[in-house]
């Protein structure tokens, strides 16, 4: 922008430049604010609260406005004052005076234009809360800063109003699609039954641990191996249980995996709402290990449990052929679909494995025991029950048991 504007004077670089140092007085408020409804918006998103998350948007808007249309009326009332604050150019404060009253107009779109990325970005939106950041920085900023000033240097300020009422006009598309999506139309799960947020009656002894390939059945073999080992069994009742203990919703806690997108994912994983789930599975998992024997699936629960001594690290995989067969036998896919689910449901355990961790998911050298399913279901849990039948043998033997 100075460069554009040095096209003009340097006056009116000049006369930018103190446009800064008064937006400063009117900007740090607005970005504390912006700071403090985060975890508010991520916790209520989280807990399915979406009516809260959407009052803590409106109030926030109503704080910004207010603090602005101060900003804007300064701007429009005093800007000669103002500006003779920091210059006794006359020419400076001439070229300023016009450019604080379209500024100053700016000021209330510019509200709505900074608050729903950070909006976006508490609720683990990424890629709408970037792609606003970018609209505003990048597509819109300069290339009109460029366009208005091959018209003059007073059609140049208008740089600054057009940018903000254009991003806020997508800021609330992006809300009317946020409003719109499964998510947030859907009412919130039932009231928990005991059942459900109750750990199972279990005794000391192995923990057992489960990562698998989508379609190579780990589920089910880990129901068989805890029939046989005659222990608890953990998959879905783990999210009712960190749920329960955490107030979020579990089918936020349950899809975490599901709704990681393929863009940006690495910041949908650090976003508040996100870090507050894997937070309770984490909290719940060691909790569930502490009960005693079990069977666990999923949820990154090797590396959870990675200081025990009593946990057998499995991962269960099968080839390509075979995975895509069996996810269409059992979820009812269709040949392309089952390709593409398999692939991105892969490709999302791996990344939060490896955000959690830092390792490589499917990496051997990370558990105890990696089995191939495609020998069948039943012959992979016997394979399984005869391995922690042999771990423990040994165990015994070694501690003189």
């Amino acid at each position: 922008m100075n460069l554009i504007l040095s096209g003009f004077s340097d006056q009116a670089v000049t006369a930018l430049g103190l446009y800064y140092k008064w937006q400063t007085f009117f900007f740090i408020p607005l970005g504390a604010m912006q700071t403090c409804i985060v975890p508010v918006v991520s916790f209520n998103y989280a807990a399915k609260n979406i009516d809260r998350c959407k009052k803590t948007l409106s109030v926030a808007i109503g704080f910004g406005v207010a603090l602005m249309a101060l900003g804007t009326l300064c701007f429009n009332c005093i800007p000669s004052q103002m500006l003779r604050v920091f210059t006794k150019d006359e020419t400076v404060v001439a070229i300023g005076s016009v450019g604080f009253h379209f500024v100053g107009i700016s000021f209330l779109p510019m509200v709505t234009s900074l608050i729903f990325p950070v909006f976006f970005q508490a609720v683990g939106k990424s890629l709408k809360s970037s792609l606003l950041t970018v609209i505003r920085t990048v597509v819109l900023f300069v290339p009109l800063g460029f366009l208005f000033s091959r018209f003059g240097l007073n059609w140049f300020w208008l740089t600054f109003p057009v940018t903000e009422v254009i991003t806020t006009a997508v800021g609330f598309l992006f809300y009317r699609q946020f409003l719109d999506s499964d998510y947030v139309r859907t009412p919130a799960a039932l009231p928990f039954n005991s059942g459900e947020i109750a750990l199972k009656p279990s005794h000391p002894g192995v923990i057992i641990t489960i990562a698998r390939e989508h379609g190579s059945s780990g589920k089910q073999i880990g129901k068989l191996v805890a029939e046989g080992l005659g222990i608890p069994f953990y998959y879905k009742e783990m999210v009712a249980l960190a749920a329960h203990e955490s107030g979020l919703d579990r089918e936020f806690i349950s899809d975490i995996h599901k709704n990681a997108p393929d863009v940006l994912r690495e910041l949908y994983l650090n976003s508040s709402a996100v870090q507050m789930a894997m937070a309770a599975q984490a909290k719940i998992i060691r909790k569930i290990a502490d009960n005693g024997s079990c069977v666990i699936v999923g949820r990154s629960a090797d590396y959870v449990l990675r200081d025990r001594e009593d946990v057998i690290r499995i991962f269960i995989h099968a080839p390509k052929k075979y995975r895509i067969k069996r996810v269409m036998e059992v979820y009812g896919d269709s040949l392309k679909e089952a390709k593409r689910n398999i692939h991105r449901s892969d490709k999302a355990r791996a990344a939060y494995y490896r955000h959690i961790s830092g390792r490589r998911w499917a990496d051997g050298r990370h558990y105890n025991l990696s089995v191939d399913s495609s020998i069948g279901v039943q012959e992979t849990a016997n394979l399984i029950l005869a391995y922690v039948s042999g771990t423990s043998e040994k165990t015994a033997c070694l501690t003189g048991l």
